[in-house]
């Protein structure tokens, strides 16, 4: 039996021929009117100088490289540390060196606790954290974070990811352990800025080639079973203060007044004081004055401070009254009231003395 798939049997020359025809075709299309099979020397060559044109432009193409803004290579030569690219284009030994590009720019963020959080509702108590006093307390908060070595980042951990959350859950949960729930509440900036210092801390302890750029605590609550608890203490709290507000209002309205009139009463006190020191001392000076001048003439002293009284008294006086040694009771002389001025008193005076 024949073989009829047999291109070089006799009963399929035309087969045959027609095959290598269409293979010398092929070749004096791409490599002009010599075939590999009429030249084998020539064929060989030629397979030759493919081979190295084919490893030269691999060679070419891997050997250079680009690197993005942003970004930093690190070259490994054997497995062993080389250098480090910064953007722009390099050339690297293809297959010796090995290339990592490193994203330095990006700011990489981790949620802890949110709506955004990679925990899901099974670990969901790793946002839970037990305070000073013996409470519960739900916390959320953000970490940023970037690559400041890439060297340290790529071979220092396995996973920064998990490395990052593992320490930022470690951390925070121990800096509010330290604190009572309230403190927690009022102090939130405190921790975020502790947590973070404590954070950087412990990943350059590790060398893990890691900067935190912010924490931030964006909530701190009570769990759902006790928060209308919570919030019933928390308005009672607001509450409290608002009166307390109002009444420093009044005591910041009322004292400064007091203490003003009070000021005043004490500085009039003072000049009244002065001013009867000043007076006694005068009426001091002119009794002694008086004294020294009854000394020399007791008669004349005596009937001018006499006049002297009299004049500074009658005007004011409504009525006169002389009473008479002799008599027991009282004579009416002259009703002084009844007269408006002092010349019209003297005018009368003087004509009861007339009659």
């Amino acid at each position: 039996m024949s073989d009829y798939n047999n291109p070089w049997d006799s009963r399929n020359k035309q087969k045959g021929d027609s095959f290598e025809k269409n293979v010398k075709d092929f070749f004096s299309k791409f490599f002009g009117n010599e075939s590999p099979s009429g030249n084998p020397k020539k064929s060989s060559k030629l397979t030759v100088a493919i081979i190295i044109v084919a490893l030269a432009l691999f060679v070419i193409v891997d050997s250079v490289y680009q690197i993005q803004p942003g970004e930093q290579g690190v070259v490994l030569r054997l497995g062993r540390f080389s250098s480090l690219s910064n953007p722009g284009l390099h050339i690297r030994i293809p297959v010796v060196d090995k290339l990592y590009k490193v994203d330095i720019g990006t700011i990489r963020k981790e949620n802890f606790g949110g709506a955004n959080s990679r925990v899901d509702a099974v670990e969901n108590l790793i946002a839970l954290a037990l305070t000073a006093d013996k409470n519960v307390i739900k916390l959320s908060w953000v970490v940023q974070y970037k690559v400041k070595d890439p060297i340290r980042f790529l071979f220092a951990i396995r996973d920064q990811r998990a490395w990052v959350q593992d320490i930022s859950q470690a951390t925070m949960r121990r800096v509010v352990g330290n604190k009572t729930f309230d403190e927690v509440l009022a102090s939130r900036e405190e921790i975020s800025l502790q947590t973070k210092t404590e954070m950087q801390a412990l990943l350059d302890k590790y060398e893990s080639g890691v900067q935190i750029t912010t924490v931030q605590l964006q909530d701190a609550a009570p769990p759902g079973p006790v928060r209308p608890s919570f919030d019933e203490v928390n308005d009672a709290e607001q509450d409290r203060a608002r009166l307390v507000n109002e009444a420093e209002k009044e005591s910041n309205s009322k004292i400064p007044k007091a203490k003003g009139e009070a000021k005043k009463l004490i500085e009039e006190a003072k000049g009244y004081a002065v001013a009867r020191v000043q007076e006694a001392k005068g009426d001091v000076a002119l009794f002694n004055k008086l004294y020294h001048a009854y000394k020399k003439a007791k008669v004349v002293t005596r009937e001018r401070l006499y006049i002297e009284t009299m004049q500074e008294v009658l005007p004011h006086l409504k009525e006169v009254v002389v009473i008479d040694d002799g008599k027991k009771g009282t004579i009416p002389l002259l009703n002084i009231g009844a007269v408006s001025g002092k010349k019209g008193a003297m005018a009368i005076a003087g004509g009861q003395n007339e009659k």
